[in-house]
């Protein structure tokens, strides 16, 4: 405020704070109506470089999202290869199931609640109304991995658990 206040014309200097007061909400108005009140981008108003480095950020979220997919292929042939090298299906799939539900559903209630706790430290800030809108939905948006990623585990952790008690192991059969 000080540098603004420094600013003021020769006029004013030594005006009553009702005056500069004045001026102040005369030069906001002048300044907010040369602003348009949307702002659109696409492609056609960025530049080439803009438009190439974004690209470039396209291209890395691409990355990074494929391999997400992989590294949960991997868990999957993971897993698959922990039962069929112990050989005991039961144990295996049990002790994997606990692990995965256990997982998920921690992982699931955190997100639950770094939601609501970030709705409610945000709902304090004093923030511009577009911001508090837009908030939200940023923080739904980062979370809606992990939230997804703990779904899967507590499914998967519940589908292996199942599988232990449905399972029956193949009696061997008594040679002639």
């Amino acid at each position: 405020m000080g540098g603004f206040l420094t600013a003021l014309p020769p006029e004013l200097s030594g005006a009553p704070p009702a005056e500069v007061e004045r001026y102040f909400n005369e030069s906001y108005r002048q300044i907010s109506e040369q602003i348009p009140p949307t702002f659109e981008f696409n492609e056609s108003s960025l530049s080439p470089e803009v438009v190439a480095q974004l690209e470039q950020v396209r291209q890395a979220i691409g990355y990074f999202q494929a391999g997400y997919r992989a590294l949960i292929g991997f868990i999957l042939l993971l897993i698959l290869g922990i039962i069929l090298i112990n050989h005991q299906v039961k144990g295996a799939t049990r002790g994997i199931g606990i692990t995965f539900l256990t997982c998920g559903v921690i992982g699931y209630l955190e997100t639950l609640a770094a939601k609501y706790l970030a709705g409610t430290q945000m709902a304090q800030l004093d923030i511009p109304s577009q911001l508090q809108v837009w908030l939200p939905q940023l923080v739904d948006d980062f979370l809606a991995p992990l939230e997804m990623f703990s779904i899967g585990l507590l499914a998967s952790g519940v589908w292996l658990i199942i599988v232990s008690f449905v399972y029956k192991p193949r009696q061997p059969s008594l040679p002639m």
